[in-house]
């Protein structure tokens, strides 16, 4: 008896090759192949095993994927470090500066007195987290430090894109703070982010996915994550882009 054409791997191979769409829906909803725009809809929260195998509750709308490192942005107005929701200290915030895409979307900060600090809390209170952003060193030497939640640690920054990263190991409310250390100093910064990374052994899995985002494998693109195997990376989602 002849088997049915999908089930011929040959013809199989065929179908996928010719295929007008193809979607793997194991990671990622975004198209291998086509030019499909997939949509997500749920009303209520539901959980999902992760790359650990903990539950965690996706939130309403979230587009969930099983096994994966889930990545949520708890901070707010992050590609809006001008907006008045980020307190700012003795330090001036510019538009317009080049960013790691290639466009123009990073913000240049400087220090107008010692100790200039921007800062923004995400209102929410975690035993472990993660608190990252891009930096480039554009004006200056002195030191460039990043609120660990007991102490500002010092971070490497000269003048090339990095993304640095600090660990909240205290439970306390997570939040991001940035501090030129010498006056006139200056530093480009794009996407901060912060995690809750409560109860993951590491944050080094081998497949993402960022919520809000329908995919995790892009290096840069700031509608997903952006520095793919790394604790520090940056995920844009609902939450962190509204105010």
């Amino acid at each position: 008896m002849a088997l049915p054409l999908f089930r011929n791997r040959a013809t199989r191979q065929w179908l996928i090759e010719n295929a007008n769409i193809a979607l793997t829906l194991l990671n990622s909803a975004i198209p291998d192949k086509g030019t499909l725009t997939p949509s997500f809809a749920r009303a209520g929260a539901k959980y999902h095993p992760d790359f650990e195998g903990r539950m965690y509750a996706s939130i309403s709308g979230e587009w969930p994927f099983r096994h994966v490192r889930r990545v949520r942005n708890l901070l707010t107005n992050t590609e809006a470090l001008d907006n008045a929701s980020w307190t700012k200290t003795n330090i001036t915030v510019d538009t317009g500066a080049s960013d790691p895409d290639g466009l123009t979307t990073a913000f240049t900060i400087t220090a107008t007195a010692a100790n200039g600090e921007i800062y923004r809390s995400t209102g929410v209170s975690t035993l472990s987290g993660v608190a990252s952003i891009y930096v480039k060193r554009r004006i200056g030497s002195g030191a460039i430090q990043l609120w660990d939640g007991n102490n500002f640690e010092a971070i490497p920054v000269d003048s090339s894109w990095q993304r640095l990263s600090v660990s909240h190991t205290v439970s306390s409310t997570l939040y991001l703070d940035v501090r030129i250390v010498v006056a006139g100093d200056a530093v480009d910064v794009w996407h901060p982010q912060c995690e809750d990374v409560t109860g993951q052994s590491v944050q080094t899995a081998s497949e993402y996915v960022s919520v809000g985002a329908l995919d995790y494998r892009s290096t840069q693109n700031p509608l997903y994550l952006s520095l793919p195997g790394t604790a520090g990376h940056y995920a844009s989602t609902p939450d962190s882009v509204a105010a």
